[in-house]
């Protein structure tokens, strides 16, 4: 083993498992000499989600195909690190969903999925990237914007009649472009004009491996987007620390999931221990709440006082999709059991 593939592996005998992908995460296969890499996919088909059309900037006429709807609002999944659209949990399950709402005649929107695997392989070889600072910059800014060209080209084709009718979904990392993207679009419409929604999904926390990281503007915020709303499982561990929509989200708390703590000693363990199964389960929650408009969250200062009080009707908001876009603040609720997803 060389020394730099030794010096690479000795933090990860003392350290926890989430610190180990994030440090993984700062070095890429290779940094790519352009963005030709990064698709969006589009899913024409209501009954199969593994149908796709990939809609390139570089060829105008994808976004001439006649399956490519025109005029209708549009939804876009971007999912997290050693991920792809694809990966089950997130985005998969979602575009399975939106498609099931879309076929039962209740919603008339575009599904597309922003995929950028080769930026987000974990783990790669080890000299890419200096610092996980580099490699975090120049991935969200790649694929943001990449993705804000995308948006602009959805618009200008006729694809989406305008930005307001643009909803980002982002997971982990996923979440950082997507609000990258936001900041991007506006400054490409001399901050005239905004993305209408971006939701992050448990957004990647990187207070852990950069403490300047309020240096950087590749934060997502309440002001990237007309309506910015956050689900936090997994906050201050792999997930981002703190309020950063106009809507943050705390199931049971928003810190551990109760579906990841109730499944046995080893498992409880490995989730205390790395978080990961509640940061990979946000995932879960948000394609439930595509086809499930009933589960409502509580307005609270804190889940103490959500648990102690009880909530009050007239605090409550329909939780994930269908929250109402007037809402403001933090919302807890205490969420359904569901299986927990594999973590292995």
């Amino acid at each position: 083993m060389s020394a730099a593939a030794l010096k690479a592996v000795l933090p990860c005998l003392s350290l926890t498992v989430w610190f180990c992908i994030l440090l993984s995460v700062t070095s890429a296969q290779k940094k790519p000499e352009d963005d030709a890499t990064i698709r969006l996919f589009y899913y024409p088909n209501t009954k199969n989600a593994s149908e796709r059309i990939d809609v390139n900037l570089a060829n105008a006429s994808s976004f001439q195909n006649e399956k490519l709807v025109k005029g209708k609002r549009a939804k876009i999944m971007v999912h997290g690190a050693n991920s792809f659209c694809e990966s089950e949990n997130f985005p998969m399950l979602s575009i399975q969903a939106y498609l099931t709402a879309k076929a039962s005649g209740k919603e008339d929107y575009n599904v597309f999925c922003l995929e950028y695997r080769e930026l987000a392989k974990v783990p790669a070889p080890l000299g890419v990237y200096s610092t996980f600072t580099e490699q975090f910059e120049y991935v969200v800014n790649t694929v943001g914007n990449k993705t804000a060209r995308f948006i602009m080209a959805l618009e200008s084709n006729g694809v989406v009649p305008e930005l307001s009718q643009v909803h980002l979904i982002g997971h982990s990392l996923g979440g950082q472009v997507v609000g990258t993207t936001g900041r991007i679009v506006q400054e490409m419409n001399n901050y005239q004009r905004k993305v209408g929604r971006i939701t992050g999904l448990d957004v990647m926390n990187i207070f852990l491996v950069y403490k300047n990281v309020l240096k950087l503007r590749n934060l997502i915020d309440s002001s990237d987007a007309t309506f910015v709303d956050i689900i936090h499982t997994n906050d201050g561990q792999i997930g981002l620390q703190g309020d950063y929509g106009k809507v943050d989200f705390y199931p049971d708390g928003g810190h551990h999931q109760t579906s990841c703590t109730q499944t046995g000693p080893i498992e409880n363990l490995i989730e205390m221990t790395t978080g990961a199964c509640s940061h990979i389960i946000v995932g879960r929650y948000w394609a439930g709440s595509i086809n499930n408009r009933t589960l409502t969250a509580c307005k609270a200062d804190s889940y103490e006082d959500f648990t102690d009080s009880g909530c009050i009707s007239d605090n409550n908001v329909t939780f994930g999709e269908y929250v109402s876009l007037s809402a403001f603040g933090k919302f807890y609720l205490d969420h359904p059991l569901i299986p927990a997803p594999s973590i292995f």
